[in-house]
């Protein structure tokens, strides 16, 4: 009888333990709220400039049917880039975003300027992509959406640069404490 009673009083110890958890969880302040510590700036970004592979972990699977019901609903509503709901959460070292301010003539301190940099000439500037921590399936929707069968003309749409791009928020990944493992545990 005793090995009953130490099993179930076990069974309330990790019972309570749960229930902690999901108060903890349900009481977190927002996702972006707490990644905020480490957002270097928000930014319009060339989707071609964006890659879906992690240099550390690996994001999940494309789903094709979910890249066809965002390119559906682009159709019906627009893109609606620049939403902060709809951002895109990337992410590259600090050293690369400065260039780019550089590059652009915005250098100095990195902070939020009065209107979004296009960081439209990333590639050629850093030579590599940044990575999506969270929007892979609209920037593949994107991608789709804005092939030269929808009829879309690069000048049409933005004169600046063209259709191709979506507004990200960009984290610091050289950050000792931020990996994509850990934003995958703060946003997924």
């Amino acid at each position: 009888m005793a090995k009953r009673k130490a099993t179930a009083s076990g069974h309330s110890a990790k019972r309570a333990r749960g229930d902690q958890i999901a108060e903890d969880l349900t009481s977190a302040r927002p996702v972006r709220e707490q990644a905020e510590p480490y957002r270097i700036i928000t930014a319009k970004f060339p989707v071609n400039a964006l890659t879906a592979s992690w240099s550390v972990g690996s994001n999940r699977p494309i789903d094709e049917k979910h890249v066809h019901r965002l390119c559906q609903i682009f159709k019906e509503q627009g893109l609606q880039r620049e939403p902060e709901e709809n951002r895109l959460l990337i992410t590259c070292s600090r050293d690369e975003v400065q260039r780019m301010m550089d590059y652009l003539g915005e250098g100095g301190e990195l902070g939020t300027p009065p209107s979004w940099p296009f960081f439209k000439d990333w590639m050629s500037v850093n030579g590599c992509e940044a990575e999506i921590m969270v929007g892979q399936h609209r920037v593949e929707a994107a991608k789709a959406f804005l092939r030269p069968k929808s009829g879309l003309q690069e000048s049409k749409e933005d004169p600046k640069g063209g259709p191709h791009w979506w507004l990200c928020d960009i984290y610091d990944k050289g950050r000792p404490s931020f990996t994509t493992r850990s934003a995958i545990d703060w946003c997924c």
